[in-house]
């Protein structure tokens, strides 16, 4: 299995879909003529309190640094509401074009940060049930996106690793020094860790095309200007060594098809000594299809040439997922 992709982030992501909307043939003129269009970033997890959304416009001038004072969209009505359960015995809750909504939640701009938006009555969002979410302005913005939340599913480790693990939450007055005691210690020459996981779609005929699975990430839990490289061989005193901070990502990530229950994690995945969160994330067809575009940089059939967007009005995406995690504290041994 190859090494776990750098997650991009949302501004790069931004400026990606900008160059694949020009094409490879970006002249000045392409550029002067692009309108701006408008992005919506949301990710909803299940078993969690309502998260927030965020909208911002296509910063035109990819080479120009970013600013959310100038790409965020303000002043928008934005709103998240259920359609129905999809999972079980899908039940209307809500039709679309039909308000005022049952269990509606509303979102108020952050006066901190233009285009990001806090929800005013957070619930928690439920498992197996499809959402809706809107976001206008009266005038020529008017975005809209679905998305069904995975079910609930569970999550298994190697023997030599034990299952409390496994939905553990340090608390937030945990200092990074004692992880060590916390975690199970892992290094090169550990038994390769083994994880399993059951089916988060118990009946996925509900999705017309189903194309779900599940993002697999290993976050390192250390403060990114304190991060030291698993490679016992690194000398912080040697020139040669020095890390550039651009390169000190905490995050890595890939993918697993539905089909796909288990997987092998070798020490090689990891980058950092320390300690780390690994989780197994469930996702919803919108963001599993999302993700994939992205790391391919563009539908793989070459039909689209952008990130495969469920935001109709506009780019992005609203996605939903269901998460397992456990923790390790990687160590680094001499040669």
């Amino acid at each position: 299995m190859k090494k776990l992709n750098k997650i991009t982030s949302i501004v790069t992501l931004i400026a990606l879909s900008l160059l694949f909307i020009m094409g490879c043939d970006n002249t000045p003129t392409e550029v002067e003529d692009y309108e701006p269009e408008a992005v919506l970033f949301s990710f909803q997890e299940a078993l969690e309190p309502t998260a927030d959304v965020y909208l911002q416009w296509v910063n035109k001038n990819i080479y120009s640094q970013y600013s959310e004072t100038e790409t965020g969209i303000s002043d928008a009505t934005v709103i998240l509401y259920p359609l129905f359960d999809d999972l079980h015995d899908g039940a209307y809750i809500n039709e679309p074009g039909n308000p005022p909504y049952a269990e509606m939640i509303t979102f108020s701009e952050d006066p901190a940060f233009p285009g990001h938006y806090l929800p005013d009555n957070p619930d928690t969002i439920r498992t197996g049930w499809r959402y809706r979410i809107e976001a206008s302005d009266g005038e020529s913005l008017s975005l809209w996106a679905e998305t069904t939340m995975p079910d609930t599913f569970t999550l298994a480790l190697s023997d030599q690793y034990p299952d409390t693990l496994i939905g553990y939450e340090p608390s937030d007055t945990l200092e990074i020094e004692e992880y060590a005691d916390v975690f199970p210690t892992y290094n090169r020459n550990d038994p390769v860790l083994r994880s399993w996981w059951s089916d988060a779609w118990p009946d996925p005929s509900y999705f017309a095309e189903p194309e779900v699975g599940y993002l697999l990430n290993i976050i390192a839990l250390t403060d990114t200007v304190d991060l030291v490289p698993l490679d016992p061989s690194w000398d912080p005193d040697d020139p040669d060594d020095v890390i550039d901070p651009e390169d000190k990502g905490r995050l890595g990530w890939t993918f697993a098809p539905d089909y796909m229950a288990t997987i092998e994690i070798v020490w090689i995945y990891f980058d950092w000594a320390g300690p780390h969160r690994v989780d197994v994330i469930a996702s919803s067809k919108e963001l599993y299809r999302y993700m994939i575009t992205n790391l391919m940089f563009g539908d793989p059939s070459g039909d689209k040439p952008r990130y495969d967007s469920n935001i109709n009005g506009g780019m992005g995406v609203f996605g939903g997922t269901v998460k397992k995690s456990f923790y390790l504290n990687m160590e680094a041994l001499e040669e």
